[in-house]
């Protein structure tokens, strides 16, 4: 297997990724770093001369083709140059692909930042058992982060777009229900949150994205809506996206959230599956939660699929607040939109 490392910031960064994707390497693995720096950079003292490529600055999507040149192993794992690998990612991931079943393994991220301080994922993940693809219509879920791959679907279907902010997220929406992806409920990628990210510069930009469409045109696939207004969308799907959403938005949410549930409760998921899309749902709806229309949320929580329901609202609440107060300073968890729009 081989390791495609894109990389274009800092060097202390990346040799702290680059030394701990060593410590969990299967033996017969690899690594290649793609430094997309811009300029003549030298070497990096602590790659040798056959784990590293100049590719001077032509970007990231770029750098993902040019790659696939170099490719010779059966399996891919990506990895961003600011993050760290648990020690058993490769191991445990390849052993799902080897078995010839699966496109794709997939798995947890934990967020830190800089000084190593925990940063809680307040949006929600999912903890169950088993991946099912209406978890795509539930917004962004870390596959570039964590993601391994055969060879073939490297070369043939992963491609970034330079103008999506929200690439990873369009590519799974289009490939991923067709592929045969392989879920792992453990933490394999230590995500390093800091100022410099794109995903953490350009979020809002998704209405410019091909997500949107790719996102409806799932919708139709798994429920009987065949289109959603960006508010619904927003309620479902960008639950850091702040903009106003009007009463009637938030009904059209509710339908389609309870067309998900159903849909897991009709392919009889594990308890801890259906157990984790109720948490990730209702904390879709906390966020929306304003003083204008707190009325209307509560009023019309009953309408959401869940037993129960208001225990768990207030439930998550409670630990969703304790998380919020825990992650005050770590980084900005409300996104507003652009002047422009």
């Amino acid at each position: 297997m081989q390791i495609v490392i894109p990389f274009r910031g800092s060097l202390d960064h990346l040799e702290e990724c680059v030394n701990n994707t060593r410590r969990g390497l299967p033996q017969s693995g690899s690594i290649l770093v793609f430094d997309d720096r811009s300029g003549s950079p030298e070497k990096p003292i602590f790659l040798s001369q056959n784990e590293y490529v100049f590719t001077g600055g032509i970007g990231l999507p770029q750098v993902v083709e040019f790659s696939k040149k170099f490719v010779s192993s059966d399996f891919i794992a990506l990895m961003a140059g600011d993050d760290i690998p648990s020690l058993d990612r490769f191991h445990l991931q390849l052993a799902q692909l080897v078995t010839g079943k699966f496109d794709l393994c997939l798995g947890l991220q934990k967020k830190f930042k800089h000084n190593n301080s925990r940063v809680p994922a307040l949006s929600g993940l999912f903890l169950g058992d088993e991946f099912d693809v209406s978890l795509l219509l539930l917004g962004p879920y870390g596959a570039d982060g964590t993601i391994m791959m055969t060879s073939s679907f490297y070369r043939d279907n992963y491609i970034l777009d330079p103008n999506d902010s929200f690439s990873d997220w369009a590519l799974a929406l289009m490939h991923y229900p067709e592929s045969r992806i392989a879920y792992l409920k453990s933490e394999l990628v230590y995500y390093r949150q800091h100022s410099g990210q794109v995903t953490r510069n350009t979020r809002n930009l998704w209405i410019k994205s091909l997500v949107k469409p790719n996102w409806e045109k799932l919708l139709c696939k798994l429920t009987d809506v065949t289109s959603a207004s960006n508010g619904a969308f927003n309620v479902v799907a960008a639950p850091w996206y702040r903009s106003k959403i009007s009463n009637q938005e938030i009904k059209e949410a509710l339908n389609i959230l309870n067309q998900i549930i159903n849909g897991y409760k009709q392919k009889n998921m594990s308890h801890s599956s259906l157990v984790s899309i109720e948490r990730i749902m209702i904390r879709r709806l906390i966020f929306r939660l304003n003083r204008k229309n707190a009325y209307f949320i509560l009023a019309n929580l009953s309408e959401l699929n869940i037993p129960k329901i208001y225990f768990k609202f207030i439930s998550e609440a409670t630990v969703l607040l304790k998380e919020f107060v825990f992650s005050i300073g770590s980084s900005p968890r409300v996104i507003s939109p652009p002047d422009h729009l």
